[in-house]
């Protein structure tokens, strides 16, 4: 399969239709399982429609704190100067699950925040999903499994060259759920497209776009 080239654009509102991507994704990460339906960070809908006096289904409580399996990056380490090493970081992070700690794979997008810019970093901490995380989800629970992402370069030739505060980078990402008793589940193939900003010395996320 030919993966369509996708330039990055740094707009606010660019931010908010991806990282609505990013969480369905993170939800469903298995190529066969339909990704339950993300949340949205726009509030145009709320505005629109009358409050509703039906409760809603309960939301994931996050994971609990410690460190997941599969050779994460410590954010205190990454070389905050280098846009190429804060993307490859900041894609680990956000695609690395730990069933023994996470509740559902948005965990994972919360220790990504670490390396995004604010606006992208709020709406990673505070999202929630109340849907079922899904079935590739539970069967990785039931084998105690985490995730181990591997990385490779996608070289863009479309996308835009370097400025001093903005950057694009793309790799070719596998996400393979690994499990007690050498369980394996089926891998998963996305590309990545990340938007980085500079302020100061120091590179984040800005925005990002996902084909599989």
């Amino acid at each position: 399969m030919v993966h369509p080239q996708i330039p990055v654009r740094r707009t606010r509102v660019t931010v908010l239709v991806s990282v609505t991507a990013l969480l369905a994704l993170l939800a469903g990460c298995g190529d066969d399982a339909p990704s339950p339906s993300a949340p949205t960070t726009s509030t145009s809908a709320a505005q629109q429609s009358p409050a509703s006096t039906t409760p809603g289904p309960t939301a994931p409580s996050p994971g609990r704190p410690g460190t997941p399996r599969g050779d994460l990056p410590k954010v205190s380490t990454i070389d905050r100067s280098d846009p190429d090493a804060v993307g490859a970081a900041f894609i680990r992070l956000a695609w690395t699950s730990d069933t023994r700690l996470d509740t559902t794979p948005m965990d994972a997008g919360r220790r990504a925040a670490a390396l995004a810019v604010p606006v992208l970093a709020r709406s990673l901490r505070t999202a929630s999903s109340a849907a079922d995380p899904g079935a590739d989800w539970q069967t990785w629970a039931q084998h105690h499994a985490y995730t181990r992402v591997q990385l490779q370069p996608n070289h863009d030739s479309g996308a835009p060259g370097d400025t001093p505060t903005d950057a694009d980078r793309s790799w070719k990402v596998r996400i393979t759920p690994v499990g007690d008793g050498h369980w394996r589940g089926t891998p998963s193939t996305l590309v990545v497209y990340l938007a980085l900003t500079r302020s100061g010395s120091a590179w984040a996320v800005s925005d990002l776009k996902v084909a599989r």
